[in-house]
C-alpha cells in the first residue's frame, strides 16, 4: 500500500512539473528599425531566421499619427508583414514584436513597400535591424512555484504514510 501511494505521488509530481515547464518556452522578440531616407512606405515585410516557423502574437509600433498597423503574419511562417493605414515618413522608428519559442532570431532580409510596390529589395538587412529578446512566459506556473508544489505533495504523502502506520 505504501509503495503504491509513493509511486502515485511521484508520478503526479513529475507529470505536474513536465506540463508546467512547457509553459515557459516562449520569448518576446522585438525588431527595431528606421524608415530609410528617400522613401515613404506604408508597409514592411521582414523574414526572420531561427524562428522554426513559429512566430505568433505580432504587434507593431509606428510613429504616432501614422494610423493603426494591420499585422498579418502567416501562421507558422517566418515572415512578418505589417501594413499601416498611412505612409510612414523617412527616419520614422518602427518596432515589430512577436512571440517565438525558438532562437536565436536573426534577419534574413526584407522590403519596404508602398501599396505592395517594392522600393528596393535590399533595404532591410541584418545590419540595419536591432533585435532584442525578453523572457515572456505564457500562462502557467513558474519553475519555483512548481518546485514548491512538488515539495508540498511529497510532504503530504509522507504525512499520510506516517499517519497510517501510527493508526
Amino acid at each position: 500500500m505504501k509503495s503504491r501511494l509513493v509511486l502515485t505521488l511521484l508520478a503526479a509530481t513529475v507529470a505536474l512539473g513536465l506540463t508546467a515547464g512547457a509553459a515557459w518556452a516562449n520569448h518576446r522578440y522585438t525588431a527595431s528599425l528606421t524608415v530609410p531616407n528617400g522613401i515613404a512606405p506604408n508597409d514592411v515585410h521582414i523574414t526572420f531566421t531561427g524562428t522554426g516557423g513559429a512566430v505568433t502574437d505580432i504587434a507593431a509600433t509606428p510613429d504616432a499619427g501614422d494610423g493603426n498597423p494591420n499585422t498579418a503574419g502567416l501562421s507558422g511562417g517566418n515572415t512578418v508583414d505589417v501594413v499601416w493605414d498611412n505612409k510612414l515618413d523617412p527616419s520614422d522608428p518602427v518596432t515589430i514584436s512577436f512571440d517565438c519559442p525558438h532562437g536565436p532570431i536573426g534577419v534574413a532580409g526584407g522590403t519596404w513597400t508602398n501599396d505592395g510596390v517594392v522600393y528596393q529589395s535590399n533595404l532591410i538587412t541584418p545590419a540595419n535591424v536591432t533585435i532584442t529578446v525578453d523572457e515572456h512566459p505564457v500562462p502557467g506556473a513558474s519553475p519555483l512555484v512548481m518546485a514548491l508544489i512538488a515539495l508540498a505533495v511529497a510532504a503530504g504523502g509522507v504525512f499520510m504514510i506516517r499517519r497510517r502506520v501510527e493508526a
